[in-house]
């Protein structure tokens, strides 16, 4: 009996010692702010929408969030193919930031549960790659974490012509697009949009410790 014990008293101990070091490694993970919307201000860039469907969306900053005093909002109708938007970083309109060494990009988000959408951005030759559909899962705020692997260039917008490998030295324009809303009428919130250096080794501990969707399922 006092073995047992013994061996569950060294077993929590070290789940819990696994669990703070996994913790501060995942916290030490370098961030390359894209667009936080915490200064109550953000650089609109456009919107699209399906709009033979009936689909449009307006974009604008909203006071709240998660755990925070601003976010962004989108209220959308939502029809055929869907719609979305782009954002400029917080650099300014049409300017680009250097994010060489990201490897994924990390947001929060709230959509109707069982909506889908995509993300994106534009590179530096003026590609535009993009994630598979992501799924929200759950009502509330998700948090995501989209590995750069995951994404390729999308064959129906940015340059055709261009070297066909993500040059992250110049990003500019992030894009969200909702392709599937179980309601017609519905609200997109996000925020904390940044790209980060996320190495193979904290990407597996960060599946154990927070909701990490991937593209890849």
């Amino acid at each position: 009996m006092f073995k047992i014990k013994t061996n569950f008293l060294i077993s929590l101990v070290s789940i819990i010692f696994q669990f703070l070091i996994i913790n501060q490694l995942c916290a030490a993970t370098p961030k390359l702010k894209y667009a936080d919307f915490e200064s109550g201000f953000f650089e609109p860039s456009y919107t699209w929408g399906d709009s033979a469907n009936g689909a449009s969306i307006i974009v604008y900053i909203f006071e709240g969030g998660f755990k925070s005093d601003y976010c962004l909002k989108a209220d959308y109708t939502f029809g055929g193919w869907g719609c979305g938007f782009q954002l400029w970083s917080d650099a300014g309109a049409n300017k680009s930031i250097d994010c060489s060494g990201a490897k994924a990009i990390e947001f929060w988000i709230k959509l109707p549960k069982g909506a889908t959408f995509f993300v994106g951005f534009n590179d530096g030759d003026g590609e535009q790659w993009c994630s598979d559909g992501l799924e929200q899962l759950k009502s509330g705020w998700q948090h995501y974490v989209v590995p750069l692997e995951d994404l390729s260039i999308t064959p129906h917008a940015g340059n055709q012509n261009g070297n066909k490998e993500m040059d992250l030295q110049a990003v500019k324009g992030m894009q969200f697009t909702i392709s599937k809303s179980p309601q017609k009428k519905a609200k997109c919130f996000l925020m904390r949009l940044v790209l980060l250096e996320l190495k193979e080794k904290s990407r597996e501990l960060k599946k154990f410790l927070l909701p990490l969707i991937s593209t890849k399922q």
